[in-house]
């Protein structure tokens, strides 16, 4: 109880009052930072929370928007899938790492393509579900393969997640749903071990040390060895430090030094916590907090989808980071909205 009440109150935090401290908290990030930082490193932070503060705001706004140019959505969607597809035959979208060839398109990375693979995901059950037409789910199909040849672990979580929840929605008969579940996992960890994600999680464990910590290393790609390293130099700052972080580029330093390479956290919160202090942290979670409170308050949506909305952020922002990836930001309400459809018309009518 005392835990839900800590939420309830932060979620009440006036709007100017949450924008004035994210302008101070970017403001001494950049001041500690400067001349070092990437702008945006820099900005990552302002734009999560102001996007959050917008969706809380205006979201019917927002949802109204895609419904009035769902045609453009749709325009959009069939013009990314035919330049992944493309990409297919062009060899520098293939890089080799961790033993096998990955596949990274025109992006910069695996992790920033897959990421994209979120947002079509999303609008591909979007359009089904506006448009009544379970062809437009044939746009799965891609990002699905893409993420299987990025070698984007923690996205193939965050996928599986969603498209368990979609199966959930479209699945009439819920005793056959919870029949088919362990079937369809089990399918799915085999597909997975076919794939050059499967490759590289082979790889992980074939060189893992007998102990838990050697375990742990391998199986999160050494994040459980860095991260004790960040929370470690954490807690040796001052108290002042502590509250307001000790800028973007020193968790890049603290993990060059100790032979982990120029990397971030992989983790939001020890990211914030050394980047922008517990002011960086609250800042991060009062907006997001009160905007799936809002939206959870919309609709007669399932305790099982509420959780698989929950989790796709969870799984993500805990072991690669959401709020560093634009794509994973923006595709958090089309996530949610895409699954809560249904649910709104069983209240509100027939959407058009």
């Amino acid at each position: 109880m005392a835990a839900i009440s800590i939420v309830a109150g932060i979620t009440t935090v006036p709007t100017l009052t949450i924008a004035f401290f994210t302008g101070i908290s970017v403001i001494l990030s950049t001041r500690y930072s400067y001349g070092e930082a990437r702008i945006n490193d820099l900005v990552y932070i302002g734009f999560w929370v102001f996007f959050f503060l917008y969706l809380r705001r205006h979201y019917e706004g927002f949802i109204q928007a895609i419904k009035d140019h769902i045609r453009i959505v749709h325009a959009l969607t069939l013009i990314w899938t035919i330049f992944i597809f493309i990409s297919f035959f062009y060899s520098r979208s293939f890089v080799r790492a961790w033993g096998d060839v990955y596949f990274t398109s025109f992006a910069s990375g695996p992790h920033r393509l897959a990421s994209t693979c979120l947002i079509i995901m999303a609008v591909s059950v979007l359009m089904a579900q506006l448009k009544k037409d379970a062809r437009f789910l044939l746009y799965l199909a891609l990002p699905l393969v893409v993420i299987f040849m990025s070698g984007a672990r923690t996205y193939l979580g965050v996928a599986f997640s969603y498209i368990i929840c979609v199966y959930y929605i479209y699945c009439e008969k819920r005793s056959f749903f919870y029949l088919t579940i362990v079937p369809i996992t089990a399918f799915a960890i085999l597909a997975v071990f076919f794939s050059p994600i499967g490759e590289k999680i082979v790889t992980t464990m074939a060189y893992s040390s007998g102990s838990m910590e050697g375990y742990l290393a391998r199986v999160t790609s050494g994040r459980s060895i860095f991260w004790v390293t960040d929370l470690e130099y954490f807690s040796g700052l001052s108290l002042w430090r502590k509250i307001v972080g000790d800028g973007v580029v020193s968790i890049y330093k603290i993990n060059q030094a100790n032979g982990h390479g120029y990397i971030w956290a992989h983790n939001d919160i020890i990211n914030l916590l050394v980047s922008n202090g517990y002011l960086g942290c609250f800042l991060y979670l009062i907006p997001f907090i009160s905007f799936i409170k809002y939206v959870f308050g919309k609709t007669a949506m399932p305790l099982f989808l509420k959780l698989g909305v929950v989790f796709t952020w969870f799984f993500n922002a805990m072991f690669n980071m959401v709020y560093t990836y634009t794509c994973s930001v923006l595709a958090i309400p089309l996530i949610y909205y895409s699954l809560s459809i249904r649910y709104e018309d069983s209240q509100t009518g027939s959407i058009t």
